[in-house]
């Protein structure tokens, strides 16, 4: 089990499925078992993916950063902002 609990507008990436190693963006919470992610290029903002929160690694705990998350929670967020974000952060945790 995934000690970490979920936040909307966290960055997650999967453990499990054919999406082994990509990062998401955590756009809804459903339940304490599954989440929506999306990454803005395969999953768009409108199609997120459902994945259980057991196949999710969770690596920061929610996208402040330029506003994303008050996008994401008032669904203004548009797939090229979140690509941009992911590549922002994806930078930050190779350094």
């Amino acid at each position: 089990m995934n000690p970490q609990l979920p936040t909307l507008g966290g960055i997650a990436v999967s453990l499990a499925g054919h999406d082994k190693g990509r990062a998401y963006v955590i756009v809804k919470v459903i339940d304490h078992e599954f989440v929506a992610v999306a990454d803005g290029e395969y999953r768009s903002i409108k199609a997120p993916k459902k994945k259980r929160v057991k196949h999710v690694k969770i690596l920061f705990d929610a996208a402040v950063e330029g506003g994303v998350l008050a996008k994401i929670a008032d669904g203004t967020l548009k797939d090229n902002e979140l690509k941009r974000h992911l590549l922002k952060c994806s930078n930050a945790i190779m350094q």
